[in-house]
């Protein structure tokens, strides 16, 4: 019996480490931060950033006790459809600059830089050269059945003409996703390198370990769409060329 736990323990500790390397690790490689002068003073910006989280994000953020000297800040909670902090800084003069920072991954980085521009909370002008085109909302359904085929395919459809993720994010994460999809399947029908590979002996824990994945392709899915979603209802337009 105690034999056996060891084993369980051992075979979970894989799973973990596979998991924390490719799905905790690859996000935080993407991150990113853009710094904008605004149009208003601090604390119209300060109003502007809270009345525009409540449209696009309603109650997926908080407010930051630790600013990086900043003096404002947010950031967005764990099951928020959206990964990003904002700054509100001032630059010292004789009359305070408000500087608007928004930090995050990659693609979001672009998105909340678009929308600052898009309600003007920016004083920056949007580039003439770039094609902002409109976004059609996803289904749920489509994303999250092609999610139980492979998690990959999940991510290339909610990714597709999105500001959702970049091309290396979503690059990244399907090849994580087929990688370590594969590397599970391969080492559960193994009986977890103790015999030859069988599906018909070793069925019952494949089919445990690709339940694994696809749970957390499901979580993933969801809200990449959840996020893409919100943007079409609000009809913002996207540079998309530059994700």
């Amino acid at each position: 019996m105690l034999h056996q736990l060891k084993v369980v323990c051992k075979h979970l500790l894989f799973v973990l480490v596979i998991f924390i390397f490719c799905f905790v690790i690859s996000p935080l490689t993407a991150r990113n931060f853009n710094s904008f002068e605004t149009q208003a003073d601090t604390e119209k910006t300060k109003t502007d950033i809270i009345k525009l989280l409540d449209k696009i994000d309603p109650n997926g953020y908080y407010e930051l006790d630790n600013t990086k000297g900043g003096k404002y800040g947010w950031q967005s909670r764990w099951l928020s459809p959206f990964n990003y902090r904002i700054y509100i800084d001032e630059i010292s003069m004789k009359k305070p600059k408000p500087i608007l920072t928004v930090e995050g991954n990659a693609a979001d980085v672009i998105t909340f830089s678009r929308i600052f521009t898009y309600e003007k909370l920016a004083m920056h002008e949007a580039d003439t050269e770039l094609n902002f085109e409109a976004i059609e909302p996803k289904s749920h359904l489509i994303g999250q059945s092609l999610n139980l085929v492979n998690p990959m395919f999940g991510i290339f459809y909610a990714s597709y003409n999105s500001p959702s993720l970049t091309t290396g994010q979503t690059v990244l994460r399907s090849v994580s996703y087929f990688f370590v999809d594969s590397l599970l399947i391969w080492a559960a029908g193994r009986n977890w390198f103790r015999e030859e590979f069988s599906i018909s002996k070793n069925g019952g824990q494949v089919a445990a370990v690709m339940l694994i994945t696809r749970g957390f392709g499901a979580f993933q899915n969801q809200a990449l769409i959840r996020g893409h979603n919100r943007n079409a209802g609000l009809s913002y337009t996207f540079p998309l060329e530059l994700y």
